[in-house]
């Protein structure tokens, strides 16, 4: 879960944002927050709620804040979802909402709403880092997939040796995709010096 908060001066209110995986406890937080702090300070709530008010009925009903304090998404937002179904958005909704619809660029859809707000809709809703390719592309996915056979290849031929924990990926798997990858690059790996190794072992030197 993330937790990120800020203001720009004195004058402009304090911004407090929440993200995660779902089920990771956003709303639990923002409802222990707005418990907390509602009778010292002037509270309203931003989801991202486009079409169902999910998070505003769960945060009333546990009493939290009034709904008339919490809206959904606000202008320029951009809500994602984080599983594989685009369903779970509920698009036909928001074309059913929306009086224009514009591409300003690959994988993103500009909806603007009856009630004026811009909602931006990334690769349609779907699994964002893999549907547009952007965050996750194959050219760093193939060594992450790599690294992932050889840690179970070495699982397979070690039984004996790895109990049942978390164990790190060892250096020299690592190290060995890497050098695969620039191989196959066409880039030619070069050896540190051992001035350069002592350089980078040290906290003598450097920021």
């Amino acid at each position: 879960m993330t937790f990120l908060a800020g203001t720009n001066s004195k004058n402009h209110p304090l911004r407090v944002g929440i993200g995660g995986p779902v089920g990771s406890g956003k709303t639990a937080l923002v409802e222990a927050l707005c418990k907390r702090l509602r009778d010292s300070y002037d509270i309203y709530v931003i989801t991202n709620d486009i079409y169902t008010k999910e998070d505003q009925l769960i945060l009333t009903r546990a009493e939290a804040l009034p709904a008339e304090r919490i809206m959904g998404v606000e202008t320029g937002g951009c809500p994602h979802t984080a599983i594989r179904e685009d369903a779970s958005m509920n698009l036909a909704a928001i074309d059913d909402m929306s009086v224009e619809v514009t591409t300003p660029r690959t994988f993103v859809q500009s909806h603007r709403l009856r009630d004026g707000r811009t909602v931006h809709v990334l690769a349609e809703g779907r699994l964002l880092n893999l549907a547009a390719a952007e965050g996750h592309p194959a050219a760093v996915m193939d060594m992450s997939f790599a690294n992932q056979a050889l840690a179970a290849e070495m699982i397979a031929r070690n039984p004996e040796r790895l109990p049942a924990a978390v164990h790190r990926v060892p250096l020299e798997v690592d190290r060995e995709v890497a050098r695969l990858k620039l191989e196959a690059m066409g880039v030619p790996l070069q050896k540190l010096t051992p001035e350069q190794e002592r350089y980078l072992d040290s906290w003598e030197e450097g920021t």
